[in-house]
């Protein structure tokens, strides 16, 4: 690599940029600006299409062939890889924070200043819902083998979940909202970033991590009568 510009993105972004986002192919890319607007381009530098209202957040599936966007109005919408709008959805009471695909592409993850994160299908139905943040969720990613999802927030908590909504594990942060989390690629540690400093936790396996998740919420599932009566009796 030379350096060499290869193609410019004429545009005149309200703020300045504030993100560039590449599809998983690198054929596409989204440019965000500071003032909420998107625009999807080709690597030809031709614009395929805008997305102008307050987005907060950006994700390509990882086959590329959709995106999803999130934003102040507390919608998910689902676009092809074109820009054409194939879907909208809603179920948060706060602001998008984050969203991410599953791996097999069929599924969307959400998490907002609610404190709740969500899974949705392509079509818009709610298919579960991560409780236990009681602070916004500033930050989400899945695991590299696609099974556990860890959502950090800014009850100063790291909780790791399995795709059904489980809680299998929760990890303290001391005070500090969780900017940021991140896996190792063999899904064995978690590594957490806030402005105190860096924590790492070592991941239990899986089976492991049902039964010390199922031991910390049966009493509660068993007891609470507010429990929706099929969630009763999941850790029998």
């Amino acid at each position: 690599m030379e350096g060499q510009q290869l193609v410019q993105f004429k545009k005149k972004y309200k703020g300045g940029v504030n993100r560039v986002i590449f599809s998983p192919d690198s054929k596409r890319l989204v440019v965000s600006e500071w003032g909420g607007a998107a625009y999807l381009w080709d690597l030809r530098g031709n614009q395929l299409a805008e997305f102008n209202y307050d987005i907060t957040t950006i994700a390509f599936s990882f086959n590329g062939l959709q995106l999803a966007t999130g934003g102040f109005d507390r919608t998910i919408r689902l676009w092809n890889k074109d820009g054409k709008l194939l879907t909208k959805f809603k179920g948060h009471a706060g602001t998008i924070g984050n969203i991410l695909f599953t791996h097999d592409g069929k599924q969307v993850l959400t998490t907002a200043s609610d404190g709740f994160a969500k899974l949705w299908d392509l079509e818009g139905n709610q298919l579960a819902i991560f409780r236990g943040h009681y602070k916004p969720i500033r930050s989400a990613i899945l695991s590299p083998n696609g099974k556990l999802l860890a959502t950090g927030g800014c009850d100063a908590k790291v909780r790791l979940w399995d795709l059904e909504g489980n809680q299998l594990a929760e990890f303290n942060g001391r005070e500090d909202c969780i900017g940021r989390i991140t896996f190792t690629t063999d899904s064995k540690r978690l590594f957490a970033i806030t402005e105190s400093g860096v924590y790492i936790w070592q991941i239990e396996g899986l089976e492991e991590l049902r039964i010390h998740g199922c031991n910390w919420v049966k009493d509660y599932l068993n007891n609470n009568p507010y429990v929706e009566k099929e969630y009763q009796h999941i850790c029998d």
